[in-house]
């Protein structure tokens, strides 16, 4: 449904897709168990950016109004 652009777009949430699974099993796991602070504050931050940007992809053709 997404064209020409489909494949880039897939890529980018794919790869968003495997940084926050990675993220979430490390935090579950306790492998972040004891960090605190700005590592913690920025990986936090990263997840949220990749989902938004992951959202803004998926919606991508959309926004385009094409």
């Amino acid at each position: 449904m997404l064209g020409a652009i489909g494949a880039s777009i897939g890529w980018g949430i794919s790869q968003a897709t495997k940084v926050i699974g990675s993220f979430s099993l490390a935090y579950v796991s306790g492998e972040w168990h004891g960090v605190e602070g700005k590592p913690l504050v920025q990986m936090r931050a990263a997840v949220i950016i990749l989902i938004l940007a992951a959202l803004v992809m998926a919606y991508g053709k959309t926004f385009c109004g094409t």
